[in-house]
């Protein structure tokens, strides 16, 4: 998302209107450009941690646990279960921060209202 709106503010500061005469607009379309490209480069690196972790949270298995070979231990038999005591009942609010948990995930009492 900050990348997508990294590159509209390039855009439109690349091509404003009306037109710059500016003989320096031309460098700062250029850092413009190369602060979209960072950002962007930074995003493809982070997105197979992303989808690691992604994969670990529906299985309901930290990384310690993965890299024992222990996939799967604790699921609970569905990816949506595994992810709402990990993130929460409510998927709405799951990219939200600062959103507290309803329920200790070391507690196992409340699965059934998960």
């Amino acid at each position: 998302l900050g990348g997508c709106i990294n590159l509209l503010c390039a855009y439109r500061f690349a091509y404003p209107d009306p037109p710059s005469t500016d003989p320096a607009h031309a460098d700062y379309t250029m850092l413009a450009v190369a602060n979209g490209g960072v950002i962007f480069a930074v995003g493809v690196m982070l997105l197979p941690f992303w989808m690691l972790h992604f994969y670990l949270a529906a299985r309901n298995t930290t990384t310690l646990e993965a890299l024992r070979s222990q996939v799967g231990v604790h699921d609970l038999g569905g990816v949506m279960r595994n992810l709402r005591l990990a993130f929460g009942r409510d998927p709405a609010l799951w990219l939200w921060p600062g959103v507290h948990l309803p329920t200790d995930s070391q507690e196992h009492q409340p699965l059934s209202a998960v």
